[in-house]
């Protein structure tokens, strides 16, 4: 039986695998330059960025707690919609406490940056009691210069605040003792703001636990401690 003999294609005299692996080569030629131009421009990149910090030297915004008045701070027991001024361990089942709260506070935003001015676009204050958040209150976003300290004084209302009853009485029982353990959390989200330039939003968290006293004879309650 005769053997098929199978020519080889040719374009322009050159055999066709000649050609095939001159492509392959032009693009693994392409490919190593792409992958060279990408490195260096990383390694430039990161330079560019070394530079930038090695000349502003940036520090991250610092966020405070620096005082507390309590305008109001009760809880008031329920029961088929009337108030109950005395309660006993016998009514647990049909009460209905709720909690309410006045608070000012005094925060501190401080930008120790000399050449870097930040912009804070939300700013939001929470207060809970026993890890329950029970308000709930924000400050108006604003532009902090070079080297600033700004204090804000936001104020944070909870009204008629269902809480559980175990709950209730732990925080009356405080009152009483006039010692009240509180958590405080700041959130806020910022840029950085360069000249014209604005960075991409980061926020930064700072959480507090604090021991106020209750409002009584007319007076607000004041700040013993603070941990943030």
């Amino acid at each position: 039986m005769a053997k098929k003999h199978h020519s080889e294609v040719q374009i322009d005299g050159t055999p066709e695998h000649y050609i095939k692996h001159r492509r392959r080569r032009i693009l693994k030629a392409c490919l190593a330059s792409l992958c060279g131009l990408l490195v260096i421009f990383v390694l430039l990149l990161g330079l560019a960025a070394l530079i930038v910090w090695l000349i502003l030297r940036p520090k991250s915004p610092s966020w405070s707690l620096r005082d507390v008045q309590v305008v109001t701070l009760n809880v008031q027991f329920y029961r088929s919609g009337r108030r109950l001024y005395s309660t006993g361990p016998q009514d647990t089942l049909l009460l209905n406490p709720q909690l309410n709260a006045d608070l000012y506070f005094t925060i501190e935003a401080e930008n120790a940056n000399k050449k870097i001015k930040l912009v804070y676009d939300t700013i939001n204050v929470y207060s809970s009691y026993a890890d329950y958040r029970f308000g709930h209150t924000n400050v108006p976003p604003f532009l902090q210069g070079y080297r600033n300290t700004t204090l804000l004084h936001p104020e944070l209302k909870a009204q008629s605040v269902p809480v559980a009853v175990n709950l209730g009485y732990a925080l009356q029982n405080d009152i009483r003792n006039n010692k009240v353990l509180l958590q405080i959390q700041v959130d806020v989200k910022a840029r950085v703001k360069i000249g014209g330039y604005k960075s991409f939003s980061f926020w930064v968290h700072t959480s507090c636990d604090i021991a106020v006293t209750a409002p009584g004879n007319g007076l607000p309650g004041k700040l013993l401690s603070a941990k943030c």
